[in-house]
């Protein structure tokens, strides 16, 4: 088993009234050179911004749950395959934060 990637982005940044939150989306691949097939853990999760919140992560009920997909392809294709399937990822993670809340884009910052 080798691990393929092992990444966290910032999906989004929300203004709430308290302070500023990260929508975070996470991936673990690992690639199995005996079978050929790509295990790719998904998983979101959202972080206050700040000192004094260092480290606390927030499921809401509305992030999508954890997934984990699998896919055979050969060596040469998991790393691209794997961050295809993250990307995917990424804009179901976006998609699901509810229009209710106030999102100010990353680049503004």
């Amino acid at each position: 088993m080798r691990k393929v990637i092992s990444l966290s982005e910032i999906v989004e940044l929300l203004e709430l009234e308290e302070g500023w939150d990260e929508v975070c989306a996470t991936v673990e691949a690992n690639y199995n050179e005996a079978t050929g097939s790509l295990a790719v853990k998904l998983d979101s999760f959202v972080r206050p911004v700040g000192l004094l919140t260092a480290g606390r992560q927030l499921t809401p009920p509305w992030l999508p749950r954890p997934d984990t997909v699998r896919e055979f392809v050969p060596p040469n294709e998991a790393v691209p395959s794997a961050k295809h399937i993250f990307q995917r990822w990424m804009q179901k993670v976006r998609h699901s934060i509810p229009s209710s809340i106030n999102l100010k884009p990353v680049e503004s910052l």
